[in-house]
């Protein structure tokens, strides 16, 4: 920013300037201006308007056509192509300039300009922050602006296809069907790609929900029903963003209620970091998944908590921990939302975890801390 200089016409209302600034950092701006017959000179700051693309990644306005310059700012949530078009009525004036600014992975901007019902078509990635609207508006008229992600589905998601491969907890623990796309709030569903994908891979996509209240997907295509209702997964292929699959799902209420208390180990995980400093200093062993086991665990060291295969998500942090002490002792232990325990103060004390997805399901740890 520093030593810009930009040359501009006089027009009431316009010549605004969008530009990157820190915050608190003063700024000095000098405006020089030739015509000594001008009656005011105003300098308005202010941030751009920010829209936001619906759980489909659409947007649609209609308003009157300003006097001037207007931009807003949208952010770019899901990766995917996206098609942009403006409608206008009127003639518009020959400076009439309706644009979209990209921004650059180096903080530049790329300008495009967008015509009368026609589509401007871009590949955008998540975290993609653009710039839409027009410069000298000539304050007469509509503009129709639409945004949305475009694609036609080229392969299919396949979930759970049969018992020799992993499959969610919807076919494991909860009866549904093979390759079904009804999952019960709480339960999974593991997503395969069928032979027409690029790529087997289920990391070499980007996943998403059309509604994280219904349900939530994670990187490697893994479906956890959060709520009720209708929802679309989407996989866009990450090295050509015109290649997608989707599927529709229907989450249905859990209408059994009694209450599940779910088995537990510790420092017993597969993959990462399996084992607690109270297992590394050979002040204890690892515990296997069972029915309310044993724990214990030295002050100022910790232990890894594991859920068994009846839980309906495989994630601790799908649970919210609360620490219930014993004759009124308080602080013994501290539990991490990602289900790290730490030893504080010596004495007994109960950990409980509610299935945030589906509170019947739950987990009570009783901890003796020496």
């Amino acid at each position: 920013m520093a030593g810009y200089e930009n040359q501009s016409e006089s027009l009431e209302n316009a010549n605004n300037m969008v530009i990157y600034a820190d915050k608190f950092t003063y700024y000095y701006i000098d405006i020089e201006f030739l015509d000594q017959g001008v009656e005011s000179l105003t300098l308005s700051i202010e941030y751009l308007n920010t829209f936001e693309l619906n759980e489909y990644d659409q947007f649609s306005s209609l308003e009157n056509l300003n006097y001037g310059d207007k931009l807003e700012k949208l952010y770019i949530e899901r990766s995917g192509q996206y098609a942009f078009n403006i409608e206008y009525s009127e003639n518009p004036s020959n400076n009439l300039a309706f644009v979209l600014l990209v921004e650059n992975p180096d903080n530049t901007l790329t300008t495009y300009f967008l015509y009368n019902d026609v589509s401007l078509i871009l590949n955008l990635y998540s975290g993609s922050l653009t710039y839409i609207g027009y410069f000298n508006g000539t304050g007469n008229g509509t503009v129709f602006l639409n945004v949305e992600r475009v694609g036609t589905p080229q392969f299919e998601l396949i979930t759970d296809p049969n018992e020799n491969v992993t499959c969610g907890t919807e076919v494991t623990l909860n009866g549904g069907a093979y390759m079904g796309n009804t999952i019960t709030q709480g339960y999974t569903r593991v997503i395969y790609l069928d032979s027409s994908a690029p790529s087997s891979s289920r990391l070499d996509y980007f996943w998403y929900s059309s509604n994280t209240n219904v349900a939530i997907i994670s990187e490697y295509g893994t479906i956890t029903a959060t709520g009720s209702g209708t929802v679309t997964i989407t996989a866009v292929y990450k090295y050509d963003l015109t290649v997608i699959g989707k599927k529709e799902f229907i989450i249905i209420p859990d209408t059994n209620t009694e209450e599940v208390k779910l088995q537990y180990g510790m420092d017993v995980r597969v993959g990462g970091t399996t084992e607690g400093t109270e297992v590394t200093n050979h002040l204890g062993e690892p515990i296997l998944v069972s029915i309310e086991p044993y724990v214990s665990i030295h002050v100022g060291y910790t232990r890894l908590l594991c859920l068994g295969n009846d839980s309906p998500s495989p994630s601790i942090q799908h649970f919210d921990w609360a620490i219930t002490p014993q004759s009124g002792e308080t602080g013994l232990v501290n539990v991490s939302t990602f289900g790290t325990i730490t030893g504080v103060t010596s004495g007994e004390i109960t950990i409980k975890g509610t299935y945030r997805y589906n509170t019947r399901f739950v987990v009570e740890i009783k901890i003796y801390v020496l």
